[in-house]
């Protein structure tokens, strides 16, 4: 077929279908010669049409592309299918007058007299580049404008070459000038904490072998010879074969954070010290009391028993009151030196049937239970914890008893029962999710919420001391001691006038980290 009839049979149909078209296009035969272009794209490219027609493709391609351009060529014939050109690159036309503008380009295979050719469509796309260049400038100037002001440093690290870039940031988070941006990766590795040095390299190499992530503290040294301290993270980029390419993290400063942690582990040690001395000054001072104590008893015992008939009435009652303050003196001193030692004395911790332990504290209690008139309900078997049983025993027995002794109604019961923190209960106020919520509920008189507080304090009793049976105030300090010694806590509920119930758990809950007290639970 001759080209004239080429041109009536396709070519002069198929030129009036590309200059309607609203976007450059050109028809390229398989040896990459223009056959056809509309005259947006002439004008694209700053052409007359009659200057491209015939020509190389190449002519419009910057010269850097052109060698391998053939070969893309090629290629496409081989596979004819309808594609974008160069994915995953930016594409560039040359004009005529040799400037550059970035393109997007469209690949569609046509088959025509037995011959195939690929219609071309070209989409000058500088504006929207511009677009997305402005906007790309406007995020990259936030983000650092943000980073700067949470004074975070970013850095990236070519593992080829084993180059390392920092931005300003990094800089000044090292105590380094910014106009000495040369060689940061031998600054860096320099200005490590020499006891410090080999984890943080450890840590690199196990990150880039996809063994780990890459985040560690680490503490620094300033030119000025003063300690920093520094949290690194980063993430690894790799080629398809998973070797390592490149890491881009960031760095931030926690010298206030460290310091702060610091002072606070200070004040636990003073505080635990105290608390220690404490204890020691409650054990002794209670234990060397007894002694005059006794003396004092015995020495008014003889009075009263061998020189009675000395004694008028007024002496013999003031004898008697000594007795009996000696006695309930040494009953303080007895429950202070049962405190002391709850401090004192190591858990023995251990896989504890509760059931079992409920059950034996219930067997002690029977008697009095029955004297008192109680009635008893414990709706569920009880778990299995990790405790200490003869003290959780202990816990049991005193808010059992204190259930017992505060109760004025005609008909009296006690519930003992315990909840799942994972479901919220109405009741439980406060309580922390997650963990067991064991309770002791009565019917008894109950206690006002502003004394919520005061109740568990040594000696701290809220009637009279021969009222409801007397007793040293002490049972609730001590449950509660027992109760965080086991890394729980213990609170109440109460209605004046309708009864109380305690609520105590035997283990914090790690996952939210509560370090509430006791008191503040209320």
């Amino acid at each position: 077929m001759t080209f004239a009839t080429a041109q009536e049979t396709f070519i002069m149909p198929m030129q009036v279908i590309l200059d309607a078209t609203p976007s450059g296009m050109m028809l390229v035969d398989h040896l990459g010669s223009i056959v056809l272009v509309n005259q947006l794209l002439a004008e694209q490219f700053k052409y007359l049409k009659t200057d491209l027609i015939g020509k190389p493709v190449e002519v419009l391609i910057p010269k850097r592309f052109r060698s391998n351009h053939p070969d893309h060529i090629r290629g496409f014939f081989t596979t004819p299918e309808i594609r974008p050109m160069g994915r995953g690159r930016d594409l560039y036309g040359q004009r005529k007058d040799g400037t550059e503008f970035p393109v997007e380009i469209g690949l569609n295979p046509l088959a025509m007299q037995d011959q195939t050719y690929v219609l071309a469509s070209l989409v000058d796309i500088s504006q929207r580049k511009n677009r997305d260049e402005q906007h790309l400038a406007a995020v990259s100037h936030r983000l650092s404008f943000a980073t700067q002001s949470a004074q975070i440093g970013i850095w990236e690290l070519d593992v080829v070459q084993k180059e390392l870039a920092w931005d300003s940031q990094m800089y000044a988070l090292y105590g380094l000038p910014t106009e000495s941006q040369n060689e940061p990766y031998a600054k860096w590795v320099q200005a490590l904490h020499p006891e410090d040095r080999k984890s943080v390299e450890k840590a690199l190499k196990l990150a880039l072998q996809g063994k780990q992530e890459f985040n560690i503290q680490f503490r620094v040294r300033w030119p000025d010879n003063s300690i920093h301290w520094i949290h690194g993270a980063g993430s690894v980029e790799r080629d398809s074969t998973g070797t390592p390419l490149r890491m881009i993290g960031v760095n931030w400063d926690m010298t206030a954070e460290k310091t702060a942690e610091e002072v606070l582990l200070t004040y636990n040690e003073e505080l635990e010290k105290s608390n220690q001395e404490l204890d020691d000054f409650a054990y002794i001072a209670s234990h060397d009391l007894k002694e005059p104590l006794r003396g004092i008893f015995n020495y008014a015992t003889i009075l009263l028993e061998d020189h009675a008939s000395n004694l008028n009435d007024d002496g013999r009652v003031r004898c008697e009151t000594l007795c009996r303050l000696s006695r309930r003196m040494e009953e303080l001193l007895d429950a202070l030196l049962y405190f002391s030692r709850t401090g004192r004395t190591e858990l023995a911790m251990q896989h504890t049937n509760l059931e079992q332990v409920l059950g034996g504290v219930l067997e002690t209690l029977d008697f009095s239970l029955k004297e008192h008139g109680i009635f008893l309900d414990v709706p569920q078997i009880f778990p299995a914890v990790y405790c200490d049983s003869v003290r959780v025993g202990e816990i049991f027995r005193n808010l059992i008893t204190n259930a017992m002794k505060y109760n004025d109604k005609a008909e009296k019961w006690i519930e003992i029962g315990f909840l799942d923190g994972s479901l919220a209960s109405s009741n439980a106020k406060g309580h922390p999710t997650g963990a067991q919520i064991f309770y002791v509920k009565d019917n008894g008189v109950g206690i006002r919420e502003k004394h919520f507080r005061k109740i568990f304090r040594i000696f701290k009793r809220l009637h009279g001391r021969d009222k409801f049976g007397g007793g040293t105030g002490v049972g609730l300090t001590i449950t509660k001691k027992l109760v965080e010694r086991h890394g729980g806590r213990l609170w109440i509920d109460s209605t004046v006038g309708e009864g109380t119930t305690f609520f105590f758990t035997l283990q914090r809950n790690k996952k939210h980290g509560d370090t509430e007290s006791t008191d503040s639970a209320d």
